[in-house]
C-alpha cells in the first residue's frame, strides 16, 4: 500500500483512500523532495476517458477539456472490428495517427480529385492534412486499434464533418438535381449519421483501388517501425518529422522504448508543446517548470502526458520490461536540447563557476540525436 510518507514528513491516510489508483501514482502519493510548486496536472489516462461504443467498435479522446494542460494536441482511441469502417468524413483539424494493432486501410482524396488508398500495419503512420475527406476500415480477422493526434487541443470527435449526417440534412431534391438522378436514388439513405459501422471487409486493395485523377504527389502513410532506430545501451528511437515523411506538415513525432533502468534523458524541446502517449511499460517523469516549480507523475500503458513549452523534464523507465511510448509536437521537425550537451559545449570554467561539478561531468558527447541514455 502506498502512503504520503517520505522519511519523516506525511503520514498515514486515515480516511477513504483508493489503493489501486495510488499504487499507479506512488510519485503522486509520496512525491520526490525536489517537486516543488503548483504546476498543473500533466497526466490523464484513456482508461478516465468517455467510451463511444458503437456497431462495429468503439471510441475515446483526450482533448483540453480532460487535460487542460495540452491546448495544442488531441487524441483519440479508436477501435474498429474486422470489416467495420469509420465513416467517410472530414475535419478542420489535421489528422495524424499511429497504428497500434491489427490492419486498416485507408482511404482518402485530395481537393484536385487525386485519390490515396493503402492497407497499414502495427507502427504505420498516415497523416490527412486539414479539409481532405477520409475513411478508415478494419481488415484481417481482429480489425485495428489505432491512436489519432489532432493539432488543436479542442478537437472533438463528436463534430466531425459526417458524410451520412451531411446527406441526411439536405434536401431530397437538392441531391437529386445535385447528381442528375430521380429522388428516388436517395429513397435509402440513413436518416442520421452512422460515424462507425459493420460492413464487409473489403476485397483486396489492388481490386478495391480507385485511380481519380492520378495519385497524390506526396504518399499519405508512412512506415514508422521500417526506419532505422537510433540505438544506446538502454534504448531506442526513431524520429518522424517532415524530413522523413514530408507529408506530415505539422505533426512531428518520436517512437521512443527504454530498457529497465533506462531514462530518456534530461531535456527541453525549443519549438512545441509535447504530448505523449505510453503504449507499454511503467515510467516516471519529473518536469520543471521555471520559478522553483517541479512535479513528478507516473505512467503506465494507455496514458497520456503533456509537457508545455519549453518545460525541462526526463521520462525514467521504472518497471520490469521495456518502456514505450510517442512524444508527438505540432511542428513540422523535431527539436530538443539536452542538459548533457549544453554544460559540455559550454565553456567548462564557466560551467564549473555556476555548478561546482568535477570535470567528469562535462565529458564531451557526440553532437547527434540520441535521446535514450545508458541506465
Amino acid at each position: 500500500m502506498v502512503e504520503p510518507i517520505e522519511r519523516q514528513l506525511g503520514g498515514t491516510i486515515l480516511g477513504p483512500t483508493n489503493p489501486a489508483r495510488e499504487e499507479q501514482n506512488p510519485d503522486i502519493m509520496a512525491p520526490p523532495r525536489t517537486d516543488n510548486g503548483n504546476l498543473p496536472n500533466l497526466r490523464w489516462s484513456f482508461a478516465d476517458s468517455h467510451m463511444r461504443l458503437e456497431k462495429g467498435g468503439w471510441a475515446r479522446q483526450t482533448t483540453i477539456r480532460e487535460l487542460p494542460s495540452s491546448p495544442t494536441l488531441a487524441g483519440v482511441n479508436m477501435r474498429l472490428n474486422s470489416g467495420a469502417v469509420r465513416e467517410m468524413h472530414w475535419h478542420k483539424e489535421a489528422e495524424w495517427s499511429y497504428v497500434l494493432k491489427g490492419n486498416a486501410r485507408i482511404t482518402v482524396i485530395d481537393p484536385e480529385g487525386r485519390a490515396f488508398q493503402n492497407d497499414l500495419e502495427e507502427g504505420d503512420l498516415w497523416y490527412f492534412p486539414p479539409g481532405f475527406p477520409h475513411s478508415i476500415q478494419g481488415l484481417g480477422e481482429d480489425g485495428c486499434e489505432f491512436l489519432l493526434v489532432f493539432d488543436d487541443g479542442n478537437f472533438s470527435e463528436d463534430s466531425t464533418f459526417l458524410l451520412t449526417d451531411w446527406l441526411a440534412h439536405t434536401p431530397r431534391e437538392v441531391l437529386a438535381k445535385n447528381f442528375s438522378v430521380p429522388e428516388s436514388a436517395f429513397a435509402n439513405i440513413p436518416k442520421q449519421e452512422l460515424y462507425i459501422f459493420e460492413t464487409k471487409v473489403p476485397p483486396p486493395l489492388a481490386q478495391d483501388k480507385v485511380l481519380g485523377n492520378g495519385p497524390m504527389p506526396t504518399p499519405l502513410s508512412h512506415k514508422m517501425l521500417a526506419q532505422k532506430p537510433l540505438r544506446t545501451k538502454s534504448g531506442t528511437v526513431r524520429i518522424t518529422d517532415s524530413s522523413i515523411f514530408p507529408a506530415s506538415k505539422t505533426i512531428a513525432a518520436a517512437l521512443v522504448e527504454i530498457e529497465p533502468g533506462g531514462m530518456r534523458e534530461l531535456h527541453w524541446h525549443t519549438n512545441a508543446d509535447e504530448w505523449q502517449f505510453y503504449i507499454s511499460g511503467k515510467a516516471r517523469m519529473t518536469v520543471f517548470g521555471s520559478e522553483s516549480n517541479s512535479r513528478t507523475f507516473n505512467f503506465q500503458a494507455g496514458d497520456v502526458g503533456s509537457v508545455p513549452f519549453p518545460m525541462a523534464h526526463y521520462i525514467e523507465n521504472i518497471g520490469d520490461t521495456t518502456l514505450r511510448f510517442l512524444e508527438i509536437f505540432r511542428s513540422d521537425r523535431f527539436a530538443d536540447i539536452s542538459l548533457a550537451k549544453w554544460l559540455a559545449f559550454t565553456p567548462h570554467e564557466l560551467v564549473r563557476a555556476h555548478l561546482h561539478i568535477d570535470e567528469s561531468v562535462l565529458a564531451v558527447i557526440p553532437p547527434q540525436k540520441t535521446p535514450v541514455v545508458p541506465a
